[in-house]
């Protein structure tokens, strides 16, 4: 986006809902980080935590991190869906916000004051 002011109110207040526009792309980028740590870590959830168990209790311990490596390859993919979901959410809630703001901006601005142009 190209902004271009010359009254000082109208830059300020188009740089802040630029920056939550930023805000929600940030988000969104968290939403798909947490997709991508829960689906590595239901993967690799069974043997991670047979070793982690077989270095704890020896063979009992292998046992027990065998049933929690199961728990975690079906939980930790569901967190992290539930994480991409929240991210996006987030992302659209912020986005709207902002895209709100610059209409308001754009409705009462004096003319000549603000030109706001997409690219």
């Amino acid at each position: 986006a190209v902004v271009s002011t010359q009254s000082g109110h109208y830059g300020r207040e188009v740089e802040r809902a630029l920056r939550v526009l930023d805000g929600s792309s940030a988000s969104l980028r968290a939403g798909w980080q947490g997709l991508r740590s829960g689906l590595i870590g239901g993967l690799t959830s069974i043997p991670s935590s047979i070793v982690r168990g077989i270095n704890q209790d020896g063979v009992t311990g292998a046992v027990t991190g065998l049933a929690k490596g199961l728990i975690g390859t079906v939980t930790k993919p569901a967190a992290g869906l539930l994480d991409f979901a929240s991210g996006t959410t987030l992302a659209i809630t912020q986005s709207t916000r902002s895209s709100h703001s610059i209409g308001k901006l754009i409705s009462t601005q004096q003319p000549n004051s603000l030109t706001i142009i997409w690219c």
